[in-house]
């Protein structure tokens, strides 16, 4: 199922081994709702990183570049925490996928 997700990267705590503390979050709507995903059961996503941002205006041309050449079209591996007491499901980048965003220089 094709899903684009809009958001700023966060910090929470770690959930399991091999998971990072850093998510994005995506309305219930769109996923653990109509898939029904309950909190008991572990659910992993898989994506492509469209593109990376800043909130506090335009990337500097040399990380721009960094990210064009070392984010962008990578593929990634989100840990799904369905929503429980708030409206958004949480998507926790694994390890392995938030070192592409680490070691291109965020957070």
């Amino acid at each position: 199922m094709p899903l684009i997700v809009e958001d700023i990267i966060k910090e929470g705590l770690t959930l399991a081994k091999g998971v990072s503390p850093f998510y994005i979050e995506v309305e219930s709507k769109y996923l653990s709702r109509p898939y029904q995903l309950s909190i008991t059961d572990r659910y992993w996503a898989k994506g492509i990183v469209l593109d990376v941002s800043k909130t506090t205006g335009p990337l500097p041309r040399e990380e721009e570049e960094v990210i064009r050449k070392h984010v962008l079209g990578k593929n990634i591996r989100l840990f799904i925490l369905p929503a429980l007491l708030t409206a958004y499901d949480r998507l926790y980048f694994d390890e392995e996928s938030w070192s592409i965003l680490r070691d291109a220089g965020y957070q």
